[in-house]
């Protein structure tokens, strides 16, 4: 019994730990969902600079017990900034496998196998260099901080076993370099323990269609490639630059081409690639008696002949050597010959190398399918040989140095689908020696452009190993050329909603090692919309910057000197630098020519004579080669001829506020005006206008966005106004009278109008301002000069009142005189009497 009900229990036991772990595969993927869910989060925004998005993931255990097996579907990553709405993947799922305890434990995932099914991923090398696959973030803050501190980690530990992509479509996109690689239905797999600090992986890869296009023809055209490696690989320390080894393919024939000839293909790789070592290498092709013709097409190119030998002992990158001792073919009876030998290519590179053959163009057409709108014709003729260490060069030691030979082009024409016109170069020479390439001509023409270069260019063959910066002096000349045939975009006949006197151009990236000088001697250029004539000066090509200095021409009936440059140095946003002169140029054309005069001044557009300027600014760039206005800092000076401005919308609603016709149309005398642009916003300084009868000041601002405010002083003779025009001026003065003013209204009269609203819709205010303080002014001078009278007035009868009283006091002082003169004579004669009785006596 009791056996039976130990049993029983054990029995009860087995199936309560059963009932408890399907339990827990029910319930765990959803206990853990959100911590994992979180995670994934945190990680994916704290690490890419991109929009990453999916439609459902989910967790479980029964496929994978004891592990997660998580999931993501329809998952998708896309660019910002600069490639703001451009895909860089489309992956119907992904799925990784995760290590149940990690999870429990609570500090770092461990990811057991990852597999991605059908994904489609794009990259992109856009014209100004930009990557769209450059997702993590500038900052290498975070990055040391997770190095540096254990405890701050990624949640994220790579334990792989197992790698896999499944049914991959890849496209590899250079925009400059006119270059594609496309990839359909790749297929991956890599085994190994990629937790481990050394581990020996397994590769294998498989590609349905291969394809490779550049400048509209395929080199590689939908072959199939398999590839098989195992690799001893240092992941430590090299795990991050594993995708970096891309080992040689080899290229099955076109199966719609007969082919004939011998091909032996061998090498290997062995040992490890790191940061600072590579592996052994050896790379051999041989190609004997080769042949092969398109159908349909009446030739072939024969006697292919191909030996070449790519090898490393390991270690140093500088023990290279590349050796392609024989490159031979023939092209409708014409052979081509070619031998190049470098060693030492890190430290010292030694060249020998040397191209002996003539192309005959017209031929490719007979030997391989153009299409139908295609067309190549003409003949290039190279005899150049090079043998040498670049060291030498370098030295400017040329006597140890040999190169010699010339190379010549005649008669090239070229259209395709995509160009605009017919491309050709009537006549090019270069002849080659160890210090520089003499350009001796170089006369092409595209569409209506047409171009005639020669110089000298130095320090070639050090550029072109990547070791200097590449030197000329040109002399160019034209007699018309269009520099929007060669930064346009658009296709001919393709429509476009831009205006027709504009362009869509595209800010176009400086290449970095150049510096460049071409002396310009151009009779007719195009940019934009912008015509100048017979133009002279410097383009200086230097510093991922083009400048031009001291350009002088003809634009319409004036002349023209520009000081500029164009700096690529911020890939985003390239900067330009302008000093502009132009002398006697109609308002009108200049209107139509000048984008910026139809953003802040639009009545350059109403207005009849010409002006000269000087202009300096500064700004960034758009990609669309317009300024951002928030960054254009300039100022100038404005002088004009005698005038004639009518139909002006400011200037018809100041009419009409004021009732006369006389400001539809105004003859102006010259003037002189300066102006800032800043923020968006012209600024111009307070300036004076004479008119035929009258005179103003002007000062004021109008936006970017076209909203204005100007502050308008006018003095009109009175005889200017008519019968309505004079009630609206009674009408204001009575309004002045009304508040105290006690004035009449002179020959002339001062009014201040503030303008505002925008350019299409503006405001026009008369103001008292102005007028008032005219009438104050009247009241003082006419207190004044009351003031005065009266005081003539005063001191006129002053003076009187003081001539009376001194008259008036000279009298009386008469009077007292005579009586005291009275008064002293009979002093005189009592005295006398008294003296003469005592005498008697």
């Amino acid at each position: 019994m009791k056996t039976k009900s130990r049993i029983i229990r054990k029995v009860f036991r087995v199936f309560l730990i059963i009932i408890i772990m399907l339990a827990a595969m029910i319930i765990l993927p959803f206990l853990f969902k959100g911590k994992i869910m979180e995670a994934a989060k945190i990680e994916l925004n704290k690490n890419l600079e991109a929009k990453v998005n999916f439609r459902d993931f989910g967790l479980g255990l029964f496929s994978s017990f004891p592990n997660f097996s998580f999931h993501l579907d329809d998952f998708s990553v896309v660019g910002v900034n600069e490639f703001e709405g451009d895909t860089l993947a489309n992956i119907a799922s992904v799925t990784a496998v995760i290590d149940l305890f990690s999870v429990f434990n609570g500090g770092v995932y461990e990811i057991r196998r990852v597999s991605i099914v059908n994904p489609d991923i794009y990259l992109k090398i856009a014209g100004n260099g930009m990557v769209n696959w450059d997702i993590l973030p500038e900052s290498d803050q975070s990055l040391s901080a997770q190095e540096g501190n254990d405890a701050e980690a990624s949640a994220f530990h790579i334990a792989l076993r197992k790698f896999e992509i499944v049914g991959a479509n890849i496209v590899y996109e250079d925009i400059a370099g006119n270059a594609k690689l496309i990839a359909r239905n790749l297929n991956h797999t890599l085994r190994g323990d990629l937790a481990a600090n050394r581990s020996l992986l397994q590769t294998k890869t498989e590609i349905s269609e291969l394809t490779y296009e550049q400048g509209g023809l395929a080199y590689v055209n939908k072959i199939f490639m398999s590839f098989d490696a195992f690799i001893d690989a240092d992941l430590e320390n090299s795990f991050k630059n594993f995708l970096s080894l891309v080992p040689a393919i080899y290229m099955n024939d076109f199966s719609e081409i007969e082919t004939s000839g011998n091909l032996s293909f061998n090498g290997y790789v062995k040992g490890m690639y790191t940061e600072t070592a590579l592996p052994s290498f050896k790379l051999d092709i041989q190609v004997d008696n080769g042949e092969f013709k398109y159908p349909g097409l009446p030739s072939s190119v024969k006697e292919i002949n191909m030996a070449v030998n790519i090898e490393n002992p390991g270690g140093d990158a500088d023990k290279t050597i590349i050796d392609v001792k024989k490159f031979h073919f023939s092209m409708i009876d014409n052979p081509f010959d070619a031998k190049l030998f470098i060693k030492n290519p890190v430290s010292d590179p030694y060249i020998a190398a040397s191209v002996n053959g003539l192309i005959d163009l017209s031929a490719v057409s007979k030997v391989y399918p153009l299409s139908d709108d295609e067309m190549l014709s003409g003949s290039i003729d190279a005899k150049v040989s090079f043998k040498g260490q670049l060291s030498t060069i370098e030295k400017q030691d040329y006597s140890n140095f040999d190169a010699s030979g010339s190379l010549l082009l005649k008669e090239i024409r070229y259209s395709m689908t995509g160009m605009n016109q017919q491309f050709e170069i009537n006549h090019a020479q270069m002849n080659f020696s160890p210090a520089y390439i003499d350009l001796v001509n170089f006369d092409f023409k595209y569409a209506e452009s047409n171009m005639i270069i020669k110089g000298v260019i130095e320090d070639y063959l050090a550029y072109a190993m990547g070791n200097k910066e590449l030197k000329g002096k040109f002399v160019a000349s034209s007699e018309y050329f269009s520099a929007n045939q060669f930064m346009s975009d658009e296709v001919e006949g393709a429509e476009s909603e831009m205006p027709a006197d504009t362009l869509a151009l595209a800010a176009f990236m400086v290449p970095v090692n150049l510096d460049l000088e071409f002396d310009v001697k151009f009779k007719k250029i195009l940019y934009d919309n912008i015509e100048l004539e017979n133009v002279r000066g410097l383009v200086i090509v230097k510093d991922e910057s083009v400048r031009m200095r001291n350009l002088k021409g003809n634009i319409f009936e004036g002349s023209v000197g520009i000081n500029a440059s164009y700096d690529t140095k911020n890939t985003r946003k390239p900067r330009v630098d302008f000093a502009l002169t132009i002398e006697k140029i109609s308002f009108q054309k200049a209107f139509k020519t000048f984008g910026i005069l139809q953003k802040f001044a639009p009545i350059f557009d109403h207005a009849i004579g010409d002006f000269s300027t000087s202009v300096t600014f500064n700004t960034l760039l758009k990609e669309d080669m317009n300024p951002d206005w928030m960054t254009f800092i300039g100022n100038g000076l404005m002088n004009t001829s005698n005038m004639k401005i009518e139909n002006v919308n400011t200037l018809n609603k100041l009419s009409d506020a004021l009732k006369t016709e006389s400001f539809r149309s105004l003859d102006i005398n010259p003037l002189k005006m300066a102006f800032d642009i800043q923020e968006g916003k012209l600024l111009v300084k307070p300036f004076d206008i004479v008119m035929k009868g009258m005179k103003a000041n002007l000062s004021g601002w109008t936006s970017i966005n076209e909203s204005i405010g100007y502050d308008l002083k006018l003095t009109v003779p009175r005889s200017l106004f008519g019968g309505e025009a004079n009630n609206v001026i009674e009408g204001l003065l009575s309004q002045a009278n009304a508040k105290g003013a006690n004035i009449s209204l002179g020959e002339t009269i001062d009014l201040a109008v503030l303008i505002g609203g925008t350019l299409s819709d503006p405001t026009v205010k008369p103001l008292l301002g102005q007028f008032r303080k005219n009438m104050v002014d009247d009241i003082k001078q006419n207190a004044l000069e009351e003031i005065n009278k009266k005081k003539e007035e005063l001191e006129k009868n002053a003076k009187a009142e003081a001539q009376k009283i001194l008259n008036d006091a000279e009298q009386q002082a008469q009077k007292i005189i005579e009586e005291a003169r009275k008064q002293s004579d009979q002093i005189k004669k009592t005295a006398r009497e008294a003296a003469q009785k005592i005498q008697k006596a």
